[in-house]
């Protein structure tokens, strides 16, 4: 008998699962969802960093986009 396999992307795995535990815990439908995609997000960017294909933002990086979104800078 042939062996088959099912391979599956995780992302949209563990976005259902993440909403379903929103929901449970008693977000609505749309914020539940929204938690869910940002817990695969999440994860997917930080797999990448281990793996290195991601690298992680500098400091001076994450300070610049700070103060550029406060509108601070000209």
């Amino acid at each position: 008998m042939a062996e088959h396999n099912i391979l599956i992307n995780r992302a949209p795995v563990l976005t259902l699962w993440a909403t379903t535990v929103a929901e449970r815990l008693g977000f609505d439908k749309e914020e539940a969802l929204s938690l869910g995609k940002a817990v695969a997000a999440l994860t997917a960017q930080s797999k990448g960093q281990r793996l290195g294909i991601y690298k992680p933002v500098p400091q001076e990086l994450k300070k610049a986009r700070t103060k550029t979104r406060r509108g601070i800078l000209d």
